[in-house]
């Protein structure tokens, strides 16, 4: 199972590259938490209606699914550091308590505490990078994605040179 934060959805979902992300990973679905589903609500609620698309797809059986918690895995997202959002806490909560559970993500917090706990986790730049590595897209294709990425997220990708090496 691979379940998406909010960052990673909403980035994805701004430029229209949910698809590739479900390609990429041969997932036949992502998952999201019920906490990431309602942050992603509280978004389209001010105003960030590319985001709409997402919440259709969760309820169309799209490339997207609510991954329902365990009340073990309620209990262990309370425990998480508080800096984590409710999303990234839920995500990794999932991730600690079913082997084999992946997280994509962008938050920092989220892919530090992947690292130390040992979770498996890809991030936007290693995303990036498997796109082309995979096949997936053109070196090319990834440049320009990464371009309107950084455009209309307001992003700026720092490690552009990983990403392409």
């Amino acid at each position: 199972m691979i379940i998406a934060d909010t960052n990673i959805v909403s980035t994805f979902a701004r430029v229209g590259a949910l698809p590739l992300l479900v390609r990429l990973l041969e997932a036949d679905r992502l998952y999201i938490t019920s906490a990431t589903y309602n942050e992603l609500s509280k978004a389209i609620e001010v105003g960030c209606t590319f985001l709409a698309p997402v919440l259709d797809a969760i309820l169309s059986g799209g490339e997207l699914d609510l991954v329902e918690l365990t009340e073990q895995e309620k209990r262990a997202a309370k425990d998480l550091p508080r800096s984590l959002g409710a999303g990234e806490a839920e995500s990794l909560s999932v991730c600690l308590q079913r082997a084999g559970t992946r997280l994509i993500t962008n938050d920092k917090r989220a892919r530090n505490y992947c690292r130390e706990k040992k979770i498996p986790c890809l991030d936007l730049a290693g995303i990036l990078r498997a796109f082309w590595i995979q096949k997936v897209l053109t070196k090319k294709k990834v440049k320009l994605l990464l371009r309107q990425i950084e455009t209309e997220q307001g992003l700026v990708i720092k490690n552009k040179e990983e990403i392409f090496k």
